[in-house]
């Protein structure tokens, strides 16, 4: 079965204890670049940005690799609650 990338992150965001009532996924196709936006109270931000953002890296990794035959010509980038800007 075909699973989009914003499923995907909801259910990962959920198996590491996120209440679903308090997560926002929303997911911008643009011609080269993919960019999906997590809003998670900020509470649950650290454990999911990580030190210097490694663990919002390490996600970010995860998802390439898992949908590269979906997206093979475009970058993906994953921002949770705005930490990138």
């Amino acid at each position: 079965t075909y699973m989009t990338i914003d499923v995907f992150v909801k259910q990962l965001c959920e198996h590491c204890g996120i209440d679903p009532e308090t997560l926002s996924v929303t997911v911008d196709d643009s011609e080269e670049l993919i960019t999906v936006n997590i809003q998670i109270p900020e509470e649950d931000s650290g454990r999911f940005i990580g030190f210097h953002g490694e663990t919002l890296e390490s996600i970010q990794r995860v998802l390439r690799v898992i949908f590269a035959k979906e997206y093979p010509e475009k970058k993906l980038v994953v921002n949770i609650n705005q930490y990138r800007e």
